[in-house]
């Protein structure tokens, strides 16, 4: 397959434990539910991809299945997270190549630089790139950066993993916060730009919420901060009870809410002077553990439910269409041809996240089963 470089970057949205609508009339009549909020502006960019089977009911193995496209043995993860292995192919050359806020991250087998760079919160992201306020003077840290490196060039350290790893990290966070990339975050400062940006996202004082962490996202992707970036944009959504009716809603609208900024926010920045815009040179990929059970349960609540689906926006991505279905009968994942996205009952694949991302992998010029998913494209995706 050629490959296809209109995808520079990978941006990953993480919704947890959402059931998403089914796609206001896309391509093939669709409805999408009203939770769906500011999301349905964006409709015609929109693949989403459902009638996907996630083989268990298990929040911590859904979320590690989705995250590496790989079942978990038991509630270990297995495998690399997507965003591991897209880094580790195209990035290297950027100060954090794999961002994640609030989401696992995984890597079994990649360079070390790939994997995440783990956070809770933008604030903690902030710290992290700040130098610290007990700094050393210059001459004082010069004499420690002498000794050390004067230790890590002996025999014994080098033949010490741990020693060289504890070095060459501690190298890394020294040139990174040099960088003083800790401005660009500084979501609350008195300037035009970060205005807009908390108007867009609705950002308050708690760095730690998904609308922060949005404007993250985007600002680290378009920055050159990041090739791939990781955050949690909903979550308590593990309702049971009648609560359903009234907080699943809505709190699954906030999500979809801030998908739609950052999709707007990404259209609306240039990619370089190419006269294109950042969307078209990311893929936005939102997806959940998995959904929610089409009957009400006992207590007028919906339980967890094999079925999922996820939601596939900018580069490389064909949008106003919906790929893959349930049964009438049951509501169970039906086999679809994985190049149409068409039913197909006969010779078609139930599609699982690995089929997502074997996609997304070649999309990016990745043909070989670098992650060991053992799965085919859905190339259906594809724009």
């Amino acid at each position: 397959m050629r490959a296809r470089p209109v995808i520079a970057l990978t941006l990953i949205a993480v919704a947890v434990a959402v059931t998403w609508p089914l796609p206001v009339a896309m391509a093939r009549g669709d409805v999408i539910g009203h939770p769906i909020g500011d999301l349905a502006d964006h409709a015609e960019k929109l693949c989403v991809v459902r009638g996907m089977s996630m083989d268990t009911l298990t929040h911590e193995v859904g979320r590690r299945r989705f995250l590496t496209g790989r079942p978990p043995a038991g509630l270990q993860a297995k495998g690399s997270s997507l965003a591991t292995v897209l880094a580790d192919r195209l990035g290297g050359g950027e100060p954090i190549p794999n961002l994640s806020v609030r989401v696992e991250s995984y890597n079994d087998g990649f360079e070390t630089w790939a994997s995440g760079i783990r956070v809770s919160s933008v604030e903690d992201l902030v710290r992290a790139l700040s130098p610290a306020p007990d700094s050393l003077s210059g001459d004082e840290q010069a004499v420690i950066d002498a000794l050390l490196a004067e230790y890590g060039a002996c025999p014994g350290a080098q033949r010490a993993t741990a020693v060289r790893e504890g070095l060459s990290a501690r190298s890394a966070a020294q040139d990174l916060v040099r960088l003083g990339l800790d401005a660009r975050f500084d979501f609350g400062a008195n300037t035009a730009e970060m205005q807009a940006l908390r108007d867009l996202y609705g950002i308050g004082s708690d760095l730690s919420s998904a609308s922060a962490q949005s404007a993250a996202a985007v600002t680290a992707i378009t920055s050159g901060i990041s090739r791939c970036v990781s955050i949690e944009i909903a979550s308590g959504l593990d309702t049971h009870g009648p609560e359903w009716a009234s907080y699943h809603g809505p709190s699954m609208e906030d999500g979809f809410d801030l998908m739609a900024a950052i999709l707007s926010d990404l259209e609306g920045r240039e990619y370089g002077n190419t006269g294109e815009s950042w969307l078209s040179r990311t893929t936005v990929v939102g997806f959940s553990e998995f959904g929610r059970s089409t009957l009400l349960n006992s207590s007028g609540g919906r339980d967890h439910f094999i079925h999922n689906a996820c939601v596939l926006a900018g580069g490389g991505v064909r949008g106003g269409q919906v790929i893959g279905a349930s049964s009438d009968l049951g509501m169970t994942p039906q086999e679809v041809d994985l190049a149409t996205g068409e039913v197909d009952l006969q010779g078609g694949t139930t599609i699982k996240p690995e089929h997502v991302f074997r996609a997304l992998l070649e999309g990016v010029g990745v043909e070989d089963d670098v992650a060991g998913l053992e799965a085919e494209a859905l190339t259906a995706i594809h724009g």
